[in-house]
């Protein structure tokens, strides 16, 4: 991996650098961050975890999504063909992830679903080296993600499908959901209680 150029993304402590271009320069195996050389930073390489360097063709939005209580919803847009009224694929994590984790498959699933745009979704909650959608696991939610956290996260998503009409120019009748873990908790969940159209299972 050393010298391939890239992008960082999902940044919590260093939000400015979310979006930049650099280049790895070196691995510390200790620590299991790489040394970024960033384009138009001077200095000593940027020390980054390895969820946060993204492939340099995945493209970060600078558009937010918003649910009560108003939390933007981060999230980042795959590479590929934008057109009006294309259908959309919403990929949902699992936790310890991020919203990049699972655009491996956004080729894959955009020809599947008859050209859509893909977009990975980030959870709400920062869990180990990544984010989570619910206190707990899939396995094992705490009491306080199925009084409410689920919920939450449910509604979250739902924000940002109503809205990616308006602001990504989709199709609201071709909407689809690809999660793992606990993203797939969220997207059942979902399915079972807000889903606006039975018949898009």
């Amino acid at each position: 991996d050393i010298g391939r150029t890239c992008t960082l993304g999902g940044l919590s402590s260093r939000p400015e650098l979310n979006g930049g271009s650099g280049v790895l320069i070196s691995h510390d195996a200790e620590t299991g961050r790489y040394g970024v050389a960033m384009a138009g930073i001077e200095g000593r390489p940027q020390a980054i975890k390895p969820l946060s360097i993204q492939p340099r063709n995945i493209v970060v939005s600078d558009a937010t999504f918003e649910a009560p209580p108003l939390v933007p919803l981060a999230h980042v847009l795959a590479p590929g063909p934008r057109r009006a009224g294309q259908p959309l694929v919403v990929l949902l994590h699992g936790a310890g992830a991020n919203e990049y984790d699972l655009l491996g498959f956004a080729s894959h699933l955009s020809e599947a679903c008859g050209g859509a745009l893909v977009a990975g979704l980030r959870g709400r909650i920062e869990r180990f080296e990544g984010y989570a959608w619910f206190e707990g696991s899939s396995a094992d939610p705490l009491k306080r993600a199925l009084d409410s956290g689920i919920a939450t996260a449910v509604e979250r998503v739902v924000a940002f499908l109503e809205d990616a009409p308006r602001a990504l120019g989709t199709d609201p009748r071709r909407a689809y959901l690809f999660g793992f873990s606990q993203g797939a908790t969220v997207g059942w969940s979902l399915l079972a209680t807000r889903w606006p159209r039975p018949d898009l299972l």
